[in-house]
């Protein structure tokens, strides 16, 4: 046998931990058995131990001699490549109520969604849904609920569209969460809409500095007011609510501050779940942050999480962020971002650059209701196989080598430093969970491998 090529080894206060990145699977031993365990994955005869030589192999740690992993990993990814399921993320508007001082887009004023471009996509949905096993929606901006009319009307008929189709329809949202009241919300979620994507960047003042309306007011208070009536009027546990906090260098001054506010308001409620994030370098708009040394690093949130395991804090889970295979929507063949205007887009970050928004805009959809596409053009955004240079990639079955298209295929950057990127974000979500880990150890002799029992 032999260690698997997608091992990935850490250590957290007094243990050793062993992820494999293909089977998902996840182990610890104490800290001072990393050297035995070393030498059993390094299949080194005189720490050979049939025990743990079983419970490895049989957890995807070690593998046949003659075992190719990249076969499983080369079908995988052309089965998600060619998903079945239609994926639309939907852009009602191009504008916003909110100046975020981070924002990557370029908003235009008034650019909401017609009535006509609203049809129009309407009747390509129920016009196409029989070639899908599948509809999955995402409602973008800009800020979408600028354009709360025609989302909520639009996610209704994709339901009824769906439902005489007989297949499944599910939704979420990005959000700023300031027209988010609870009629809205209810609207929405009676709907399929079962997520909802939403920042608050700390505690007021830090919020309203970070992510200021436009007329100059403050936008926490009212986001906070719509969050608290959702909890306090939806008896369902069938929706989550994902409070992303963009975190630089001021969240170290008030971030206990904020997790113990947000720990009163909506610890107990499950439903709600807090992502920390570095505010990221995305744009223009952060060079100024850049140079002050106000960006913050992965390491930095590994620190962050830390602090926020105090609380009683639902994190949002590692399979959402880093253990589920996460291949960027740009990547799938029947994958589309359709702007307010009705043409047909591959990625919002290819968007926002004059370079590459001609090659980003792959069609429309049209006054009879079809999704017309430039299939050349497409080409160049969906690949059926992962690059080579992605091989030896501990990290691949994470991505598949399309975690960001924009950035590996057409701007031909290359990955760098993602091993410790990815280690710091999952110590920093799953450090809680580190008792839910299987621990296993040897005897004095090595001779048997045991576990305890959880």
């Amino acid at each position: 046998m032999k260690a698997s090529q997608f091992n990935l080894t850490y250590n957290y206060e007094k243990y050793y931990v062993l992820l494999n990145t293909k089977t998902k699977n996840v182990v610890r031993f104490p800290l001072e058995q990393s050297t035995l365990v070393d030498e059993v994955l390094a299949q080194n005869s005189f720490h050979s131990n049939s025990l743990i030589e079983e419970m490895l192999f049989e957890k995807g740690f070690l593998v046949h001699d003659n075992s190719n992993e990249l076969d499983d990993i080369y079908k995988e990814c052309y089965e998600l490549v060619n998903s079945e399921i239609l994926y639309l993320t939907i852009m009602p508007t191009y504008t916003c109520n909110l100046a975020c001082v981070y924002c990557f887009q370029h908003h235009i004023s008034d650019a909401i969604m017609d009535q006509i471009t609203e049809k129009n996509i309407i009747m390509a949905v129920e016009k196409n849904i029989n070639k899908y096993k599948a509809l999955y929606v995402e409602w973008f901006g800009g800020e979408p609920l600028l354009a709360k009319k025609q989302v909520i009307n639009m996610n209704k008929k994709f339901k009824e569209i769906c439902r005489c189709a007989k297949v499944p329809y599910a939704s979420r949202i990005t959000t700023n969460g300031f027209f988010l009241d609870i009629d809205t919300f209810e609207q929405m979620f009676k709907n399929n809409c079962f997520v909802y994507y939403i920042s608050i960047d700390g505690g007021k003042e830090l919020h309203d500095k970070q992510r200021p309306c436009k007329s100059g007011h403050g936008s926490y208070e009212v986001i906070m007011r719509n969050l608290s009536q959702i909890k306090d009027k939806v008896i369902s546990r069938n929706f989550r609510i994902e409070i992303r906090v963009n975190c630089s260098s001021h969240m170290y001054c008030e971030f206990e501050h904020f997790l113990s506010d947000f720990e009163k308001k909506f610890g107990k409620d499950k439903r709600f779940l807090l992502i920390i994030e570095t505010v990221n370098d995305w744009s223009d708009r952060t060079k100024e942050m850049r140079r002050r040394g106000q960006l913050l690093t992965h390491s930095n949130m590994s620190e962050l999480g830390k602090i926020a395991h105090k609380y009683n804090i639902s994190l949002a889970s590692m399979d959402k962020h880093s253990l589920k295979t996460q291949m960027c929507q740009a990547g799938k063949r029947n994958a589309y971002s359709i702007f307010y205007d009705g043409t047909i887009h591959k990625c919002q970050m290819a968007l926002e650059s004059d370079e590459y928004r001609r090659l980003d805009t792959i069609g429309k959809v049209t006054d009879n209701g079809e999704f017309d596409i430039e299939r050349e053009k497409e080409s160049i955004w969906v690949k059926d196989f992962f690059p080579k240079s992605c091989e030896k990639c501990r990290l691949l079955p994470m991505c598949l080598g399309k975690k960001c298209i924009y950035q590996k295929e057409i701007q031909g950057y290359e990955c760098e430093g993602v091993e410790e990127k990815f280690l710091d974000i999952y110590m920093a979500y799953d450090a809680s969970k580190l008792e839910n880990i299987p621990l296993f150890f040897f005897d004095n002799y090595c001779t048997k491998c045991l576990k305890v029992n959880l």
